[in-house]
């Protein structure tokens, strides 16, 4: 399975030969190619996936998705510190 994660866009990095900008996934930073959105900026958030933006999200959508990718995490945190509570394949 793959996940598209949202991310802040803080600046771009290069316009030719692919729009390119530095994009903050939760203090996870990478350059992701923005030539498939158009009119995004520095401040918007984008859900990409593969290095490669794939729409652009409000920041109230963007808080609530990485809201809930946290609260997977700490679930998942949780199984994990009790084993007798673990998924059995």
């Amino acid at each position: 399975m793959c996940l598209a994660v949202p991310g802040r866009i803080e600046d771009f990095t290069c316009e030719e030969p692919f729009k390119m900008a530095l994009v903050d996934f939760c203090g996870v930073k990478r350059e992701v190619c923005l030539d498939t959105v158009d009119d995004a900026k520095v401040g918007d958030y984008v859900v990409a996936h593969a290095g490669v933006a794939i729409s652009v999200m409000d920041e109230a959508t963007a808080q609530e998705t990485i809201n809930d990718l946290e609260e997977m995490a700490r679930y998942r945190d949780e199984q994990l510190s009790s084993p007798s509570e673990l998924w059995l394949p």
